[in-house]
């Protein structure tokens, strides 16, 4: 068996297993989108393997995330027999990535991964991965069900490098008190970069309140994000 990765996107980075069954079971070779073969995906030697499959996903979700992924892998190894997958938690998006450059070396790659979405560019560069775009095109797998934007971040030259899954969404908490203490109107707050600049003259001309900033950034991260339907199969 030959381990070589599935770019997926956080990125959801997918580390996919290429099996070679040693003989030309790769397809016939035909280029799709981004010049990717569809052959790299191996669906051809899993039908001819020995089943079940083992599948290692490493990942770094925690707390209820966690529990989800765990209950839908359970579900999803209980529902066939060709497949079992078998989960491994690390720490942090940087633990993840760093077994993986070792694993490089010693050849000690899973078959799926989820990590940081800055380091995408690092595994296409370390040839050690196969376009999510392969599979795609193998399977005749439908992207309908994901927003456009979420592909596109992850599509160059046309080919889907890897798999978008929990897409982080930075949103912008204010306070309509502490607006409505600083002369400003709540409910039309300030857009464009100039209003800003505006607001910020026109709040310091005033006594400043000893409360807290009517403003307070949170990041919000959610694999629902990533896809118009509520299921995360």
């Amino acid at each position: 068996m030959i381990r070589r990765v599935v770019g997926l996107g956080c990125l959801l980075v997918l580390v996919a297993t290429a099996c070679s069954s040693g003989g030309d079971s790769s397809g016939d070779g035909t280029d799709s989108a981004g010049g990717v073969d569809p052959a790299e995906c191996g669906l051809d030697a899993f039908e001819a393997a020995d089943k079940p499959v083992d599948i290692t996903f490493w990942h770094q979700l925690t707390d209820s995330n966690e529990e989800a992924l765990v209950a839908l892998t359970e579900e999803f190894n209980t529902s066939q027999s060709d497949v079992v997958v078998e989960l491994v938690a690390f720490p942090e998006y940087e633990d993840v990535f760093t077994k993986w450059r070792a694993g490089i070396e010693g050849g000690d790659l899973p078959t799926m991964a989820v990590m940081e979405e800055t380091t995408l560019q690092s595994m296409v560069d370390s040839r050690s991965t196969v376009p999510i775009q392969a599979c795609v095109d193998a399977d005749d797998y439908s992207l309908d069900d994901y927003l456009p934007q979420a592909i596109g971040y992850y599509t160059t030259q046309d080919a889907l490098r890897s798999m978008p899954w929990p897409v982080s969404n930075p949103v912008l908490f204010y306070n309509k008190t502490l607006f409505e203490d600083a002369g400003l109107d709540p409910e039309v707050p300030p857009r464009p970069s100039t209003r800003s600049a505006s607001t910020r003259s026109r709040s310091s001309s005033r006594e400043r309140p000893t409360t807290e900033s009517p403003c307070r950034r949170r990041t919000s991260s959610t694999s629902s994000g990533t896809r118009r339907a509520t299921s995360s199969t």
